[in-house]
């Protein structure tokens, strides 16, 4: 069975999961402790010594954003159009333009040394680029980044929302609050994210609550 391995948090092995779970892809999720990441990087299993790590008929693979695109021409959520591949490219590279441990970071603080001036820092920084993300919605003939079909950024992009804008189990609530209230007047980026939820309610009920 093919097997995926990372760290018991959401972060970077959770769009993965979300598009398996999604195709109905049958894989073993093996979720490791800091100390089995030391052991597999130093006995030589992790290629580049990171996870994930996806496992598939003797093959491994990894970084997160190559992993989602093999698996995404193999089930049906990245396209050989050139068009509808950037699409799906775009939404992934955006995506990094937040997920930086000067932003995404501050959810890993602890909740009583997050400050008000991080909870600006990251409010600062998320309100712009959840701007771009509606206006581009805007431009698009359906209800996702690609159109009318899901690809593997708004994979990407709902599995980081629902670790950090609308995921109940954070660090600190007013640094999430902080955040999603910039939600509340993006009409195409919240019409996106419930129709999101909606695809992907099967896999949100059955996942464990991580904080991050």
């Amino acid at each position: 069975m093919p097997k995926l391995i990372y760290f018991d948090l959401y972060g970077r092995g959770e769009p993965i999961r979300m598009l398996l779970n999604h195709a109905g892809v049958e894989f073993e999720d093996k979720r490791i402790t800091n100390e089995e990441f030391t052991e597999l990087r130093e006995n030589g299993t992790l290629p580049s010594g990171q996870v994930p790590l996806w496992e598939d008929e003797g093959r491994q693979v990894n970084q997160t954003a190559a992993i989602m695109r093999l698996l995404g021409k193999q089930h049906g959520y990245y396209s050989m159009d050139p068009a509808e591949g950037y699409a799906a490219d775009w939404a992934v590279d955006t995506l990094a333009d937040v997920f930086q441990p000067a932003v995404a970071g501050k959810y890993f603080l602890p909740a009583d040394q997050v400050t008000e001036e991080h909870i600006k820092e990251v409010a600062d920084k998320f309100g712009p680029w959840l701007q771009v993300l509606d206006n581009r919605l805007s431009e698009t003939d359906g209800d996702y980044f690609g159109g009318r079909k899901m690809n593997i950024g708004d994979i990407c992009l709902f599995a980081f929302f629902c670790s950090t804008i609308t995921n109940e189990h954070v660090n600190s609530p007013p640094l999430r609050d902080a955040i999603a209230v910039k939600l509340e007047n993006l009409s195409n980026l919240t019409k996106w994210h419930d129709v999101m939820a909606h695809e992907m309610k099967d896999h949100l009920a059955a996942r464990p609550a991580r904080f991050l």
